[in-house]
């Protein structure tokens, strides 16, 4: 199985080397027509997509007509219309104007403001104050300091690691306990509500951006802002109770593999002592095949079994590559231009066919590569319609073991393609984000839109999704 893996963080690597070319503004009925030509040529799930062709040029030929009465502001929607026909979550327009263009083109009255601020009376006063919000935060993006007048905080930029923002402009207003105004990358604002962990944090939520206080210092150490930034992310792991463990995964993101590591080895006592294990999956979107690594030996009763992918081969992938190789000078390369050389060497003349990427590829991965643990004994996975792509391939493999129950309601269903890559169509502003391979499953297994059922379905009634897992469980 470590085949595939490989083979979907490769492709991943490549998601932000569209190949550049030299592109022209186009009227909406272009914009569709070169979209439409796009998806219908390189598109891996439009056969198996398509299954009633009336209905399909209906459909394309009513929205060519509109798309000649559609102005160039109006036109993302009616693109996404088309996209959506095809029901992919891995399927998306990608809007490339400038964040300063969409803000000012959005008309909003609410734009961030620009403070006046003595920056060496505003060191002076965060010194002295005792306020918990008054200081200066960071984030990976941003260095901001929170300065209070009469009830509100306002966080204006320091720093900022683009050029969308200028220093003094404000990034965030606070209200009260929970409330804030956050102003997205284009300035434009979101409302919501925020949490301050142990006077060092500040998480927002629905924005995955943390902010930590730099000064004044805090008395956490590196290792407790470490587990709280964590948490707040949604990773964490606790006894529910004598006999059963809890871990909270919400996402398989760059950083989950080496979080999850972390995390199980030091509760690895408290888990291995226990009887019982919920995973608690719920709002999981997906991301790294690789990052779910970690969990496995913790289900694993006998090997487990993995359809492999085989890759749709178009002209614009092959450009793509070799962009990306002439992008690195020869004596620089690494195992992964190395591995790409293999890929184009046997993409190239196979265009238009669909192929596995190395020729020792198999068509169903086996994973045998871990031994069973007595405990836990049983293992209830919590599941929603939140659950999606390489999460749904991690509740793929971990049904298959016999310590494994799922518990929710069915998952999104978007596992069929995958490896998504930014693609453009011919039109200025406007880049494709396309799935690159289908899975081996197809056509006799589609989960697209389907999803994978729980062993157990948790109705309405049931409010409490934690406490049922653990009665489950224990009883």
């Amino acid at each position: 199985m470590k085949g595939i893996h490989l083979t979907v963080l490769f492709i991943l690597v490549f998601l932000q080397f569209s190949l550049a070319q030299e592109l022209k503004d186009c009227n909406c009925e272009e914009g569709y027509t070169n979209l439409v030509a796009k998806i219908e040529r390189e598109y891996p799930g439009f056969n198996n997509k398509v299954t009633d062709t009336l209905l399909y040029n209906n459909f394309r030929k009513s929205l060519l007509e509109e798309s000649r009465n559609t102005s160039s502001e109006a036109c993302r929607e009616l693109l996404m219309r088309y996209l959506g026909f095809f029901r992919d979550p891995h399927l998306f327009l990608l809007n490339r104007q400038s964040a300063l263009s969409q803000a000012s083109q959005s008309g909003t009255s609410e734009r961030s403001r620009k403070l006046e601020v003595d920056m060496q009376a505003f060191h002076q006063r965060i010194g002295n104050s005792t306020d918990a919000l008054e200081g200066i935060w960071s984030s990976e993006s941003y260095k901001v300091g929170i300065l209070k007048e009469e009830d509100t905080y306002n966080a204006f930029v320091i720093e900022a690691n683009t050029p969308l923002w200028d220093p003094f402009e404000v990034k965030f207003t606070l209200f009260g306990k929970d409330s804030i105004v956050f102003y997205m990358q284009d300035h434009s604002p979101r409302h919501s509500t925020y949490t301050l962990a142990s006077d060092a944090i500040i998480s927002i939520k629905g924005i995955s951006t943390l902010f930590i206080k730099q000064h004044p210092s805090h008395n956490l150490s590196a290792e407790h802002i470490k587990i709280l930034k964590n948490r707040l992310q949604g990773f964490y792991c606790e006894p529910v109770s004598d006999q059963t463990m809890l871990i909270r995964v919400s996402g398989f993101g760059q950083n989950a593999e080496a979080i999850l590591e972390n995390l199980i080895e030091q509760n690895r006592e408290k888990i291995f002592s226990r009887d019982n294990l919920i995973i608690d999956l719920r709002d999981n979107s997906g991301g790294f095949s690789t990052a779910y690594a970690p969990l496995m030996p913790l289900l694993y009763t006998q090997p487990k079994r993995l359809p492999g992918v085989e890759f749709l081969v178009t002209q614009a992938m092959v450009n793509i590559f070799k962009s990306r190789l002439a992008a690195v000078k020869p004596e620089d390369y690494t195992v992964r231009e190395l591995r790409l050389e293999l890929i184009l060497e046997r993409f190239e003349p196979n265009i238009g066919k669909f192929m596995t990427m190395f020729e020792g590829d198999q068509d169903i991965y086996i994973d045998d590569t871990y031994y069973s643990n007595e405990r836990p004994r049983q293992i209830a996975i919590l599941i929603n319609n939140g659950c999606a792509s390489a999460a749904e391939e991690f509740l793929f493999l971990a049904r298959q073991s016999k310590k494994v129950k799922l518990l929710g309601t069915p998952t999104m269903g978007a596992i069929d393609y995958g490896s998504a890559m930014e693609f453009d169509f011919g039109c200025k502003g406007y880049t494709l984000l396309m799935p690159t391979f289908r899975s081996k499953r197809l056509p006799q297994y589609p989960l697209d839109n389907i999803g994978l059922q729980p062993d157990i379905f948790l109705d309405e009634s049931i409010t409490d999704w934690m406490e049922f897992a653990r009665e489950f469980l224990e009883n």
